[in-house]
């Protein structure tokens, strides 16, 4: 499996040539998400690439409560269970920086962001998003030219991350990196009116030549020459109910600029929801990274909702007796759990009661997916499985609930065990995004 750099060398050199090629991003740390992607493996040209945000995973844990090398190991020990080589595997770490510590002074949140792409370098992450486009507590505003200091120190730690892995690992490659000063809100933008406005072709040049300048002020000439994508607003964007569709005539002029030298692709954030149609003019417009996360979790709580509601059909003798103790619960945890602890989603879900309610459960945001990963949550995700693992599902449930797994299982493609069906779903929403990059 040929390293970080040489397959963003292989990915620009055949968009210079007018070949649509890309890299699809699973940016999740549900690993009900990631056993779904990882057992589908063997069928996906080239490396599957797994990242991690710095909220999920880092130095204190994140709210994955866990730090970048112990992610590392989950990741592989999941890659054990189905026998793919970790050399399949590429990890990337995701708007690192200081991101988390907004409510901090500069050499507080700068000491912490720099340790954290430190520790991610030397647990052998090779693709990282340097990301120092968030305003910290005393940024009266935020220009290129700090954002970029900014970001060599992090270039700097992440550096010294690598050189530290090499002493242990002497054939170890360095990492590729990822910036952007126009990096859209993580998770969607909750604050979103009218839509995002493309970049500037002006904006992407100064972002260019700004961060090059501070690149070489701090000696990391060699470190530049490994920065291969560029984290521009491709126009792209989800709202609680509302799809923000990628126009390609808007982005013309940035594609343009970066055929002009061939140096760079851009890397695609927010690019959950978006159509097969879209993100193949994405990727034809060298967007070659199409980061996916919320989408994941997404079709993961609505494939697990479709069953509960098979479960309640399925076990509704009991019900009508009020015997619910067998029942998962599932929704209604999920909820509990939400609203106990709202700290998660409140910024994003307004209105009333009735309207936030009904936004924890099906917004585009997914805010759920900080929650069923808890301990009460997912064991009601286990008390669902472990039920309908019982039964004999009838046909008919699962064409009502899940069309598509119906389909597949009348044509033989498919176990009607759940886990399966939770996996196929999942992976039904991933696929125009590995077709849209041609892996």
């Amino acid at each position: 499996m040929p390293a970080a750099s040489d397959l963003f060398q292989e990915i620009i050199s055949a968009q210079n040539k007018g070949r649509p090629k890309g890299l699809v991003s699973i940016c999740s740390s549900n690993f009900q998400v990631l056993e779904a992607v990882i057992s589908q493996a063997e069928n996906i040209k080239g490396p599957l690439l797994i990242e991690s945000t710095s909220n999920q995973v880092n130095q204190y844990g994140g709210y994955m409560n866990l730090t970048p090398l112990e992610f590392k190991e989950k990741v592989y020990a999941l890659a054990g269970k189905y026998n793919l080589p970790q050399d399949k595997i590429l990890l990337g770490g995701d708007h690192l920086g200081v991101q988390p510590w907004p409510e901090e002074p500069e050499a507080e949140a700068l000491k912490k962001g720099c340790r954290m792409v430190y520790e991610y370098a030397r647990a052998g992450y090779s693709k990282i998003h340097l990301d120092a486009s968030i305003p910290l507590r005393d940024d009266k505003s935020l220009d290129p030219e700090t954002v970029f200091a900014r970001t060599a120190r992090l270039c700097r730690a992440a550096e010294e991350g690598f050189s530290a892995r090499r002493k242990a690992e002497p054939e170890a490659r360095p990492p590729v990196y990822v910036i952007g000063s126009e990096v859209p809100f993580p998770g969607g933008d909750f604050q979103a009116e009218a839509g995002p406005e493309v970049t500037s072709r002006q904006d992407l040049e100064r972002t260019i030549s700004v961060a090059e300048k501070h690149f070489a002020d701090n000696n990391l000439e060699q470190a530049w020459q490994r920065v291969a994508a560029i984290v521009v607003q491709t126009g792209v964007e989800f709202e609680n109910y509302e799809i923000y569709e990628y126009d390609s005539s808007k982005f013309q002029p940035l594609t343009e600029r970066l055929q002009t030298d061939g140096r760079f692709v851009f890397e695609g954030h927010s690019s959950d929801y978006q159509r097969p149609a879209e993100l193949a003019r994405m990727v034809s417009d060298r967007i070659a990274v199409l980061k996916v996360g919320p989408a994941l979790t997404f079709a993961l709580r609505e494939v697990l909702f479709s069953l509960e509601m098979i479960e309640q059909e399925l076990l509704y003798d009991g019900i009508s007796k009020g015997e619910q103790s067998s029942l998962s619960n599932f929704s209604r945890l999920l909820d509990r759990e939400m609203q106990q602890d709202p700290a998660d989603w409140e910024k994003y879900y307004q209105g009333s009661e009735p309207e936030q309610r009904l936004a924890r459960k099906y917004s585009y945001f997914d805010r759920c997916r900080y929650y069923i990963s808890r301990d009460r949550v997912q064991q009601a995700a286990e008390r669902l499985i472990d039920n309908l693992a019982e039964i004999e599902i009838p046909l008919p449930l699962v064409s009502q609930y899940l069309p598509r797994q119906y389909h597949k299982l009348r044509e033989g493609e498919l176990s009607l065990h759940p886990e399966e069906l939770i996996k196929d779903h999942i992976l039904d929403t991933l696929a125009p995004y590995f077709q849209a990059a041609n892996q």
